[in-house]
């Protein structure tokens, strides 16, 4: 059996991408990779320099405008909730069908 799962090796973004605010965590892989994780995405990213927050906002941008470039659906946050202490908790919209906005 792998390593038990620790709440606190994930940390908590957001990202504005044409207005509309998305959010995701990424967790540390070593000292030069993020591994970023959110709504339909799931992908390892080199730092190549850049703080964490922000290499895990591009990914996730990418993510996003690839989707509306060909007309996939977008999964993204409507709000963040914090029910129980620290812990964030994303609230998703419907699938967007290859529109960014609210269904």
């Amino acid at each position: 059996m792998g390593p038990a799962y620790n709440e606190h090796d994930l940390s908590y973004f957001t990202q504005q991408i044409d207005g509309i605010a998305f959010g995701g965590w990424y967790r540390h892989l070593g000292t030069d990779a993020i591994e970023v994780l959110t709504v339909g995405l799931m992908r390892t990213v080199r730092l190549d320099g850049r703080l964490p927050a922000d290499a895990a906002g591009q990914a996730m941008e990418e993510f996003v405008r690839a989707r509306k470039r060909v007309g996939l659906p977008i999964p993204r946050a409507m709000h963040v909730e914090y029910p129980e202490g620290d812990t964030p908790t994303v609230v998703c919209d419907q699938l967007v069908g290859g529109k960014l906005g609210s269904s």
